[in-house]
């Protein structure tokens, strides 16, 4: 026994070592005691899976393992040992300097995970396909030009990942794989989608981003379970009236190609959730686009559009709609209907006015509308309940009294004409930031001083020349930009703002004296002159 333990000792002190030389002497001892060693020896042991190979020791360990992990190992060939753990399952031999995969592979008949991702690796075996109980093969990263016909041998084959490769050609093989679940092609050279694409059937999701993609085969309409379906980033000009068989698909990206119109039978698609156009050449949307009726996220940002059709109103579960960077001119009252919207983007457009049904937007949190043609506001627009309320570079020269009611945490009026403000702004008490830089100005009404939550407050560039008593009541301001004005001094008393941070007061005709009282009644807040 106290040989035994004796034994042990110096296995573990040379195996603890991290010596490369003591570790070989330590499995030398091991091998000839043949497992006369502890239970703590054995594990040590196995953290060295390739020693244990060599060396004959752990047999049982060795024969049992399923998952192995080489990755980030430096490897430039894949070492002889693992082909001798024939129960393997799982081989991880990532991010490594493989350009081959050895015929040999195939030893590893009860392989079902394989992982070559972030090698360089050029070229497949055909030996590939005799992997018969293979289910996923992720080989993303590489430089495959071409794949074996083999592969499509590999009948278990549930995923498959060539994202980031050089394919140019659609691979014979993939048609085959009747099984797939998952195939990403996305980051190759591909031209041309084959109508073999519509044989796998039992396909879930496919991606096919960033490729050289003109157009999809008819055949796509036969995937009837696909639920993700990504071909952002290709040169489609039209697609195929069988997309709208797609009734199991939940998201479809489409962005970045060169569509200009959709088919009426993308109605079909009932259970689409996301729906991705944008950056594409889109004059006008099908009418038949309201009867998506599960629809939540439509993009339409940077396209064509100068008008939306009234089915849009029909969207009742929609919550996010992004149509910026159009040519939109008008909202169509049914816009209201949506009530479910939480985020309405129309910046960059050239909206005049909206519709009254804005104010039927009642869970909307974020709402864009800078950089339009707006010159006033509809009434309705009080009814609002918004985190954020963007109507900057507009032509506003006035806000309706019902801007009061208007509960809204950001709001930026900045960059339009306005020469006043309705004495309903003091109704505005939740309001956090308030931007009103780059108006007409002259004054402010007193209820400015009620918004007891505000923080920031910009009114920089507009024509003030005094501020009224009641804005020393904005005792939780912490910024505010009074620059660009006519200001020579203040008629309250500045020890009120105890949070302000930072007072800009760049471009006013400032007295000395005043700079001294600013001074003394703010310390601790930064000034700019």
């Amino acid at each position: 026994m106290a040989e035994h333990e004796d034994n042990d000792r110096k296995i573990l002190q040379l195996l603890q070592h991290y010596d490369e030389g003591n570790i070989e002497l330590a499995f030398h001892l091991c091998a000839g005691l043949e497992g006369a060693y502890s239970e703590e020896v054995a594990e040590e042991l196995q953290k060295h899976v390739f020693l244990c190979v060599r060396h004959q020791v752990e047999f049982n360990f060795v024969q049992n393992l399923r998952y192995l992990s080489l990755w980030k190992d430096d490897l430039t060939a894949l070492p002889p040992e693992v082909l001798q753990l024939s129960n393997l399952r799982q081989l991880n031999l990532g991010y490594n300097k493989l350009t081959t995969i050895p015929p040999e592979l195939n030893q590893l008949k009860y392989l079902q995970a394989l992982s070559l991702v972030h090698n360089q690796i050029t070229s497949l075996s055909p030996a590939i396909g005799q992997l018969k109980h293979l289910q996923e093969l992720n080989l993303w990263s590489n430089r495959l030009r071409d794949l074996p016909p083999e592969l499509g041998n590999l009948k278990s084959l549930q995923l498959l990942d060539l994202v980031d490769n050089h394919l140019e050609v659609f691979p014979e093989g993939i048609g085959k794989l009747l099984n797939l679940q998952q195939l990403n092609l996305e980051h190759n050279r591909l031209a041309v989608l084959p109508k073999t694409v519509g044989n796998l059937t039992q396909l879930e999701k496919l991606e096919l981003g960033n490729n050289e993609l003109k157009a999809l085969p008819d055949a796509i309409g036969k995937l009837k379970k696909l639920q993700v379906l990504e071909i952002s980033r290709n040169q489609l000009a039209c697609l195929p009236t069988s997309i709208g068989q797609l009734q199991q698909l939940e998201q479809l990206d489409l962005s970045s190609n060169q569509l200009s119109q959709l088919p009426a039978e993308l109605k079909g698609l009932e259970n689409l959730q996301q729906l991705n156009l944008m950056y594409n050449q889109l004059a006008q949307l099908p009418t038949t686009i309201g009867q998506l009726k599960q629809l939540q996220n439509l993009n339409l940002w940077n396209n064509l559009l100068t008008a939306l059709p009234t089915t849009i109103g029909q969207l009742q579960n929609l919550q996010r709609l992004n149509i910026a960077d159009n040519r939109l001119t008008a909202l169509p009252e049914q816009i209201g209907m949506l009530t479910k919207l939480i985020e309405l983007k129309l910046e960059n457009n050239e909206i005049t006015r909206l519709p009254p049904s804005i104010g039927q937007l009642s869970h909307v949190a974020e709402i864009r509308l800078e950089h339009n043609l707006i010159t006033d506001l509809p009434t309705e627009i009080g009814n609002l309940y918004c985190r954020q309320l963007d109507l900057s570079s507009n032509r506003l020269t006035t806000l309706p009294l019902s801007i009061g009611g208007l509960q809204c945490l950001s709001l930026n009026l900045s960059y339009n004409a306005l020469s006043y403000l309705p004495l309903t702004i003091g109704q505005w008490t939740d309001l956090m930031m308030l931007n009103l830089s780059s108006n007409q100005l002259s004054y402010l009404p007193s209820t400015i001083g009620e918004m007891e939550n505000l923080q920031d407050l910009d009114l920089s560039d507009n024509a003030l020349s005094y501020l009224p008593a009641t804005m020393g009541n904005l005792k939780s301001l912490r910024k505010l930009n009074l620059s660009g004005n006519q200001l020579t001094a203040f008629a309250f008393d500045l020890q009120n703002l105890s949070h302000l941070k930072e007072l800009v007061l760049l471009g006013n005709p400032i007295s000395t004296e005043t700079k001294a009282i600013v001074k003394q009644a703010l310390p601790h807040c930064k000034v700019v002159w």
